[in-house]
């Protein structure tokens, strides 16, 4: 975007930060001094927020202070893979050594979702240890440890624990916990150059059990039976089972899982496949219809779709029993997700069909209408209530991927082509092979004594409240919003 007083701006904040430095603003808040113990990190949400916006800022822009700092916060987190089986810790005390103890219960998003910063870390830096720790999860989530009577296919359940490998009865879904897993089983093949047939298989069979076992089709009549012109509506869904393999289907709508569109769309084209193409298509156009159908043309955290014999149950059959089918927005918030304009981007740039981006327009205005305000975008609390009820929250990745989405399906289709890049889960995106940087401004050099000393948050959170004079105190809050 050619932003280059912002970029230096964020530069000098990077080149400040001390990794080894970890705060808890709470406690700040209530204390007013600093914390007694050094508080944890989310291992998962420090790779792929900091490390995979590090890593893409040093190649979109040459600047090799992004890629020191890259490093420097990659040797911090690697002691936390140093568990009995090297999955890593999901909350890590930064500078701590795991002494191989066991890791127990975890998110299978966290463990599976660290592989495309940490390969491309290595790719650029030619260091090995840093695919060597990621690559070792692959493999023991591709091992026959798993075998499990409760296990559905090739999917795992959201929760695992790899030293009762077989304990397999869970919550079973694309959607959050277990998403980006899966996402980036077909990245990795597409981030190693289509050159390992591991992630190949792994996606091809997890996607096979998702379709026997996650997929359902619906036709949906219009409830008005004076409507006689509108054309049936096709749903798609990817829903979600709790417990085994025996265990029922519920046709959920899940808005975290509207990712899955983009997802088996990219590999789709991969690997030359055009029947998962128009599942993609289908899943995607479902997705977005989960705004359309809504009063403020937003999309819901949740919908269920009911079948006949279940819709009976919650409201009364219209006429056309061959076909009908009901829904309930079960939860009906919207938090500016970016997951259906992903994946809505994700079909204008695979197929050309400028359709996406005539809907991708439609859903960004409405998203504007309702939760534009003066410092930000504020989620909604029901997106079938007008006027808006709008709630004072934003979350990171408005900025981080909902609006980069939106900015990329209106720019040109060669700018981050996802023939040269692929995107973590985090939006930020990993150049494939060794493309030139899109830009080359003049950075000022520092010395390395000048680097991590530690950002104003971090400086001012190392003195006592009570030391300071009167001056001192006004700004320390103001600093921590005490």
């Amino acid at each position: 975007m050619d932003l280059p007083k912002e970029y230096e701006y964020a530069r000098d904040h990077v080149r400040s930060i001390d990794w080894s430095k970890t705060l808890n603003i709470q406690t700040i808040k209530s204390q007013r001094s600093p914390p007694s113990s050094d508080p944890t990190i989310p291992l998962f949400e420090t790779v792929i927020r900091y490390l995979g916006g590090l890593i893409p800022a040093y190649e979109l822009s040459n600047d090799k202070l992004m890629l020191k700092r890259a490093e420097d916060l990659a040797d911090w987190l690697l002691p936390a893979f140093g568990t009995d089986l090297g999955f890593p810790i999901p909350r890590y005390k930064i500078g701590s050594n795991p002494d191989s103890k066991p890791v127990g219960r975890v998110c299978l998003a966290e463990m599976g979702s660290l592989l495309l910063e940490f390969t491309r870390l290595s790719q650029i830096t030619h260091k090995p240890q840093y695919f060597f720790y990621v690559q070792r999860i692959t493999d023991l989530l591709d091992s026959d440890r798993w075998n499990s009577e409760d296990r559905i296919g090739s999917l795992f359940p959201t929760i695992i624990n790899p030293d009762h490998p077989t304990d397999l009865w869970g919550y079973y879904t694309f959607g959050g916990m277990a998403d980006s897993y899966y996402e980036y089983l077909i990245k990795q093949y597409q981030l190693l150059g289509l050159q390992s047939p591991q992630y190949s298989k792994m996606y091809t069979s997890i996607l096979k059990s998702a379709k026997e076992n996650l997929k359902k089709t619906f036709q949906l009549e219009p409830t008005n039976q004076t409507q006689t012109s509108i054309t049936p509506k096709i749903i798609t869904i990817l829903g979600d089972r709790s417990g085994g393999k025996d265990s029922n289907l519920v046709n959920s709508l899940d808005h975290l899982t509207c990712f899955s569109g983009a997802m088996i769309g990219l590999g789709a084209r991969l690997l030359d496949n055009v029947e998962d193409l128009d599942l993609a298509v289908s899943y995607t156009d479902s997705c977005v219809w989960a705004y359309e159908s809504t009063k403020t043309g937003l999309g819901p955290e949740r919908m269920i779709v009911f079948d006949d014999e279940d819709g009976a149950e919650y409201w009364e059959p219209v006429k056309h029993e061959e076909w009908t089918s009901w829904f309930d927005h079960s939860w009906s918030k919207y938090a500016g997700r970016p997951e259906t304009i992903e994946s809505v981007l994700y079909m204008w740039r695979i197929t050309g069909d400028k359709v996406w981006q005539d809907r991708g327009w439609r859903m960004f205005t409405s998203w504007v209408e309702g939760c534009l305000t003066e410092f930000g975008f504020a989620d909604i609390v029901d997106v079938n209530h007008l006027p808006y009820q709008r709630s004072d929250k934003q979350e990171s990745y408005v900025l981080a991927e909902t609006l980069k989405y939106y900015y990329l399906l209106f720019d040109d289709p060669h700018s981050i082509s996802l023939d040269d890049y692929v995107f973590n889960t985090e939006a930020h995106p990993f150049k494939l092979g060794n493309r030139k940087a899109l830009r080359n401004y003049s950075l000022k050099e520092y010395k390395d004594e000048e680097i991590g000393k530690g950002s104003v948050l971090q400086v001012w959170a190392g003195l006592n409240y009570e030391d300071l004079d009167e001056r001192e105190k006004a700004i320390y809050t103001e600093v921590f919003g005490i």
